[in-house]
């Protein structure tokens, strides 16, 4: 690659002719000192020396020079930019397509501007207005019979065969307003469910748990699985498990439509509290014909609790024991004595809240689903009589009271004994029973290992003796 000149840069040739010169210079001077060696070598060193320094800075020189020169004249070409109109441009085989079913492809006959013909006059083949029974566009064949599908496919291999359609039936949502069999709650339109204000779903008796706002609602949900089982056992077809839902979708899918559960069952705590939104659905429901289920564990607070948000839905009506002798005690199954589940105190009774002649609040302390939960319905006559209870309660809200509804049978002894206490409170110390005393037994005296005596200020905190002590029913 050549290099351009620069105005300042010495040719090589007038360099030659420069050094040529000053070498003649130099060696005339030499040559006329000659006789003189010192002078005669320092002088010849000296032209040496400079000859090389001010040839080395020309090679430099040159030498930097050409790398700017290259550096300056290297130019970047960019590309040129893509014009707008150019990246608009659609592939004319995009635009054929986009025209081949209006007509003729290389003419563009734009669709908008084709005659529009009366859809009541009949077609002509090669008129361009388009009739009643004009061919489909996308197929380009012939409609003779008018029911807008081509003759060319009107065969009974293509298509839904003749006399095929869709059943309402088939269709969530499409039916009279009562609901199809399967429906999740009657949702999406589709109603309330058959048979689902006499206590059935899909053909069971369901249990529906409400989510309230506060406390564990959810407590012991398993005990409820293990009632609901004891209800198939005896015939009494029901679902698997409860259904949870809180009061502001059992209004929307339910209260709204027309469709009233059978009962509604609250697990209470002492942090049971209820909104005023959802007092006003619970008077709704109630006026509707509802019953509500109440269970806790036997706490005095709690009840006070209990009692206290009821006020709220039956500002005028307290809540009261239920007589003993009272028809929902022995709806179907004729127990013995009232259940009270896990509440062991004296004279133990359920609570409730009538409306009209019958109740339509039952509230027990006897903690029903931790009973259930614990304890198999064939354990015990006593626990068996408690599965009957829940089942009369259930039945009793279905049929709403009424007197006949359903069939009696005999139902087990509540009554409770020596064992029933030791089963449960063993349970509830985690296993370990613990026999309850005669209440005429007289309490032994206390035994004391004896004592070595020493003065008391000579006894330590650590030194104090250890005392075994026997009580009734704990040694």
């Amino acid at each position: 690659m050549a290099l351009p000149d620069s105005p300042n840069q010495l040719s090589p040739g007038l360099v030659l002719t420069i050094l040529a010169f000053l070498s003649a210079i130099v060696t005339g001077i030499l040559y006329v000192i000659r006789s003189n060696k010192l002078l005669f070598n320092c002088l010849l060193i000296a032209t040496v020396f400079h000859v090389a320094i001010v040839g080395a800075f020309w090679f430099v020189g040159n030498v930097t020079k050409a790398h700017e020169l290259i550096k300056i004249n290297v130019n970047f070409m960019p590309p040129e930019p893509v014009k707008p109109e150019e990246l608009e441009k659609k592939p004319e085989e995009f635009e054929t397509n986009l025209y081949k079913e209006f007509g003729d492809a290389k003419s563009k006959e734009d669709a908008s501007k084709i005659a529009k013909g009366d859809p009541n006059k009949e077609y002509k083949p090669g008129s361009t207005a388009s009739g009643g029974n004009a061919p489909n566009p996308l197929t380009n064949g012939e409609d003779r019979d008018g029911n807008g599908i081509p003759d060319s496919m009107e065969n009974k291999e293509v298509g839904m065969p003749t006399g095929a359609g869709i059943n309402t039936g088939d269709i969530p949502g499409l039916g009279s307003g009562e609901g199809q069999k399967g429906l999740p709650g009657g949702t999406d339109g589709g109603g309330v469910p058959k048979g689902f204000n006499d206590g059935k779903k899909d053909g069971k008796l369901y249990f529906m748990r409400v989510k309230h706002s506060e406390g564990s609602w959810n407590s012991n949900s398993e005990g409820i699985s293990n009632l609901l089982k004891f209800m198939n056992m005896v015939d009494l077809s029901a679902a698997n498990r409860d259904t949870p839902m809180d009061l502001k979708s059992i209004d929307s899918q339910y209260l709204s439509k027309g469709g009233v559960p059978s009962f509604l069952y609250f697990y209470c705590d002492v942090n049971f509290s209820l909104t005023a939104n959802e007092v006003d659905i619970l008077k709704k429901y109630i006026d509707k014909g509802g019953f509500l289920f109440l269970d806790s564990r036997s706490d005095d607070s709690i009840e006070k609790i209990v009692k206290a948000q009821m006020s709220k839905v039956f500002p005028s009506n307290p809540m009261t024991k239920i007589p003993r002798s009272h028809a929902i005690n022995t709806y179907q199954f004729k127990i013995s004595d009232p259940g009270v589940g896990l509440n062991l105190v004296s004279n133990a009774t359920n609570y409730g809240i009538q409306k009209g002649n019958r109740y339509v609040v039952f509230y027990t302390r006897g903690n029903f689903a931790q009973l259930y939960k614990q304890h198999e319905s064939s354990s015990s006559e006593y626990f068996k009589a408690q599965y009957q209870m829940g089942a009369n309660v259930i039945l009793y809200a279905i049929k709403k009271g009424q007197a006949g509804a359903v069939e009696k049978r005999a139902g087990a002894s509540a009554k409770i004994d020596a064992s029933t206490i030791n089963i449960i409170t063993g349970a509830i110390s985690g296993g370990t029973s613990i026999a309850s005393p005669k209440p005429t037994d007289e309490p032994p005296p206390l035994k004391a290992k004896p004592v070595e005596e020493k003065p008391v200020e000579e006894i330590g905190d650590d030194e104090l003796p250890d005392m075994e002590v026997s009580l009734p029913g704990l040694n």
